[in-house]
Protein backbone atom coordinates (compact mmCIF):
# COMPACT_ATOMS: atom_id res chain seq x y z
CA UNK A 1 0.00 0.00 0.00
CA UNK A 2 2.97 2.37 0.14
CA UNK A 3 2.61 2.91 -3.61
CA UNK A 4 -0.88 4.34 -3.21
CA UNK A 5 0.51 7.66 -2.01
CA UNK A 6 2.64 7.93 -5.14
CA UNK A 7 -0.23 7.45 -7.59
CA UNK A 8 -0.66 10.68 -9.57
CA UNK A 9 -3.98 12.34 -8.91
CA UNK A 10 -4.93 12.22 -12.61
CA UNK A 11 -4.62 8.41 -12.60
CA UNK A 12 -6.79 8.19 -9.48
CA UNK A 13 -9.45 10.27 -11.20
CA UNK A 14 -9.30 8.32 -14.45
CA UNK A 15 -9.04 4.93 -12.73
CA UNK A 16 -10.89 5.07 -9.38
CA UNK A 17 -9.99 1.45 -8.66
CA UNK A 18 -6.31 2.08 -9.23
CA UNK A 19 -5.49 2.49 -5.56
CA UNK A 20 -6.48 -1.11 -4.87
CA UNK A 21 -4.79 -2.51 -7.96
CA UNK A 22 -1.59 -0.53 -7.88
CA UNK A 23 -0.16 -1.87 -4.63
CA UNK A 24 1.33 -4.96 -6.21
CA UNK A 25 1.85 -3.79 -9.80
CA UNK A 26 3.14 -0.23 -9.80
CA UNK A 27 6.71 0.53 -10.61
CA UNK A 28 8.17 3.35 -8.59
CA UNK A 29 11.64 4.68 -9.28
CA UNK A 30 12.36 6.16 -5.86
CA UNK A 31 15.70 7.72 -6.79
CA UNK A 32 14.14 9.70 -9.66
CA UNK A 33 10.68 10.20 -8.16
CA UNK A 34 9.08 8.64 -11.25
CA UNK A 35 5.80 6.75 -11.04
CA UNK A 36 5.07 4.19 -13.77
CA UNK A 37 1.31 3.65 -13.90
CA UNK A 38 0.47 -0.01 -14.60
CA UNK A 39 -2.87 0.85 -16.21
CA UNK A 40 -2.20 3.81 -18.47
CA UNK A 41 1.58 3.19 -18.80
CA UNK A 42 2.17 6.86 -18.14
CA UNK A 43 5.46 7.83 -16.52
CA UNK A 44 5.02 10.85 -14.30
CA UNK A 45 6.69 12.76 -11.52
CA UNK A 46 5.10 11.96 -8.18
CA UNK A 47 5.61 15.52 -6.97
CA UNK A 48 4.25 17.71 -9.77
CA UNK A 49 2.36 15.00 -11.74
CA UNK A 50 3.85 16.16 -15.04
CA UNK A 51 4.69 13.57 -17.62
CA UNK A 52 8.26 12.43 -17.06
CA UNK A 53 10.64 13.44 -19.86
CA UNK A 54 14.16 14.73 -20.47
CA UNK A 55 13.14 18.23 -19.41
CA UNK A 56 12.53 17.03 -15.85
CA UNK A 57 15.79 15.12 -15.35
CA UNK A 58 18.03 16.98 -12.93
CA UNK A 59 15.54 19.79 -12.35
CA UNK A 60 13.18 20.61 -9.54
CA UNK A 61 9.50 20.60 -10.46
CA UNK A 62 9.18 24.38 -10.26
CA UNK A 63 12.13 24.83 -12.63
CA UNK A 64 10.38 23.14 -15.54
CA UNK A 65 8.54 25.24 -18.04
CA UNK A 66 5.92 23.93 -20.40
CA UNK A 67 6.09 24.69 -24.12
CA UNK A 68 3.34 27.27 -23.61
CA UNK A 69 5.30 28.95 -20.82
CA UNK A 70 8.44 29.04 -22.97
CA UNK A 71 6.46 30.48 -25.90
CA UNK A 72 4.94 33.18 -23.70
CA UNK A 73 8.26 34.08 -22.13
CA UNK A 74 9.90 34.23 -25.57
CA UNK A 75 7.12 36.46 -26.85
CA UNK A 76 7.60 38.92 -23.98
CA UNK A 77 11.40 38.89 -24.27
CA UNK A 78 11.22 39.39 -28.07
CA UNK A 79 8.94 42.40 -27.65
CA UNK A 80 11.36 43.86 -25.12
CA UNK A 81 14.33 43.35 -27.46
CA UNK A 82 12.45 44.85 -30.43
CA UNK A 83 11.52 47.93 -28.40
CA UNK A 84 15.12 49.13 -28.52
CA UNK A 85 15.29 48.94 -32.30
CA UNK A 86 14.02 51.73 -34.53
CA UNK A 87 13.10 51.31 -38.19
CA UNK A 88 13.30 53.89 -40.96
CA UNK A 89 9.85 54.55 -42.38
CA UNK A 90 11.26 54.84 -45.91
CA UNK A 91 13.85 52.12 -46.43
CA UNK A 92 13.06 49.91 -43.39
CA UNK A 93 16.69 50.05 -42.19
CA UNK A 94 16.83 49.03 -38.52
CA UNK A 95 19.05 50.90 -36.07
CA UNK A 96 19.69 51.93 -32.49
CA UNK A 97 21.13 55.15 -31.13
CA UNK A 98 24.36 55.33 -29.17
CA UNK A 99 24.41 59.08 -28.57
CA UNK A 100 23.62 62.45 -30.09
CA UNK A 101 20.34 64.25 -30.59
CA UNK A 102 16.96 62.62 -31.22
CA UNK A 103 16.63 63.88 -34.81
CA UNK A 104 17.75 60.83 -36.72
CA UNK A 105 18.74 60.96 -40.38
CA UNK A 106 18.84 57.60 -42.14
CA UNK A 107 21.38 56.87 -44.85
CA UNK A 108 18.47 57.03 -47.33
CA UNK A 109 17.91 60.66 -46.26
CA UNK A 110 14.65 60.14 -44.33
CA UNK A 111 14.39 61.84 -40.96
CA UNK A 112 12.60 60.57 -37.88
CA UNK A 113 12.36 61.24 -34.17
CA UNK A 114 14.13 58.66 -32.03
CA UNK A 115 11.76 59.21 -29.10
CA UNK A 116 8.31 58.96 -30.74
CA UNK A 117 9.45 57.12 -33.91
CA UNK A 118 7.46 59.47 -36.13
CA UNK A 119 8.81 60.72 -39.46
CA UNK A 120 9.94 64.32 -39.50
CA UNK A 121 8.68 66.23 -42.50
CA UNK A 122 10.99 67.96 -44.93
CA UNK A 123 9.85 71.43 -43.97
CA UNK A 124 12.20 74.21 -44.92
CA UNK A 125 11.30 76.06 -41.73
CA UNK A 126 13.63 75.08 -38.91
CA UNK A 127 15.04 72.11 -40.92
CA UNK A 128 12.74 69.66 -39.13
CA UNK A 129 13.58 70.92 -35.66
CA UNK A 130 10.03 72.27 -35.26
CA UNK A 131 9.12 68.72 -34.18
CA UNK A 132 11.08 69.28 -30.96
CA UNK A 133 10.35 71.48 -27.97
CA UNK A 134 11.95 74.92 -28.30
CA UNK A 135 11.19 76.15 -24.76
CA UNK A 136 14.11 76.76 -22.40
CA UNK A 137 14.19 74.43 -19.38
CA UNK A 138 16.52 72.39 -17.22
CA UNK A 139 18.21 69.45 -18.96
CA UNK A 140 16.38 66.15 -18.61
CA UNK A 141 13.10 67.76 -17.55
CA UNK A 142 9.88 67.76 -19.51
CA UNK A 143 8.32 70.94 -20.82
CA UNK A 144 5.30 72.40 -19.05
CA UNK A 145 4.34 74.48 -22.11
CA UNK A 146 4.13 71.85 -24.86
CA UNK A 147 4.02 68.11 -25.47
CA UNK A 148 6.74 67.98 -28.11
CA UNK A 149 9.65 65.59 -27.92
CA UNK A 150 12.99 66.60 -26.44
CA UNK A 151 15.76 67.15 -28.95
CA UNK A 152 18.30 65.83 -26.47
CA UNK A 153 17.76 62.93 -24.11
CA UNK A 154 19.63 59.95 -22.75
CA UNK A 155 19.36 57.10 -25.29
CA UNK A 156 19.65 54.48 -22.54
CA UNK A 157 16.79 56.05 -20.58
CA UNK A 158 14.68 56.31 -23.76
CA UNK A 159 15.35 52.64 -24.49
CA UNK A 160 14.55 51.58 -20.90
CA UNK A 161 11.22 53.38 -21.14
CA UNK A 162 10.44 51.82 -24.54
CA UNK A 163 11.37 48.36 -23.21
CA UNK A 164 9.20 48.83 -20.11
CA UNK A 165 6.23 49.94 -22.23
CA UNK A 166 6.69 47.01 -24.63
CA UNK A 167 6.94 44.56 -21.74
CA UNK A 168 3.79 45.92 -20.09
CA UNK A 169 1.81 45.89 -23.35
CA UNK A 170 2.90 42.34 -24.19
CA UNK A 171 2.27 41.10 -20.65
CA UNK A 172 -1.20 42.64 -20.70
CA UNK A 173 -2.04 40.99 -24.02
CA UNK A 174 -0.59 37.66 -22.84
CA UNK A 175 -2.52 37.83 -19.57
CA UNK A 176 -5.78 38.46 -21.44
CA UNK A 177 -5.13 35.49 -23.72
CA UNK A 178 -4.21 33.02 -21.00
CA UNK A 179 -4.35 34.42 -17.48
CA UNK A 180 -3.54 31.17 -15.65
CA UNK A 181 -0.45 30.47 -17.72
CA UNK A 182 0.75 34.06 -17.42
CA UNK A 183 0.36 34.05 -13.63
CA UNK A 184 2.22 30.74 -13.38
CA UNK A 185 5.08 32.10 -15.46
CA UNK A 186 5.17 35.32 -13.43
CA UNK A 187 5.36 33.36 -10.16
CA UNK A 188 8.21 31.19 -11.47
CA UNK A 189 10.11 34.26 -12.63
CA UNK A 190 9.59 35.89 -9.24
CA UNK A 191 10.93 32.80 -7.45
CA UNK A 192 13.96 32.57 -9.77
CA UNK A 193 15.25 36.01 -8.90
CA UNK A 194 13.83 36.23 -5.41
CA UNK A 195 11.95 39.47 -5.87
CA UNK A 196 10.98 41.71 -8.76
CA UNK A 197 10.71 39.81 -11.99
CA UNK A 198 11.69 40.78 -15.50
CA UNK A 199 8.20 39.85 -16.58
Amino acid sequence: LMYVMSVPHSCRVIFPSLEAEVAGEASFEKQTMVFNCPLCKRRSCIICNREWDEDHIGKKCDEIQTDAEVAMRTRIESAMAEARIRECGSCKMRFTKQGGCNKMTCRCGAKMCYVCRQPIGKSIKNNGYAHYCQHPREPGRGCSKCQRCNLWSDADEDDKLAIKEAREATESAAAQENLGLYQSLKEKQHQEIGGDSAL
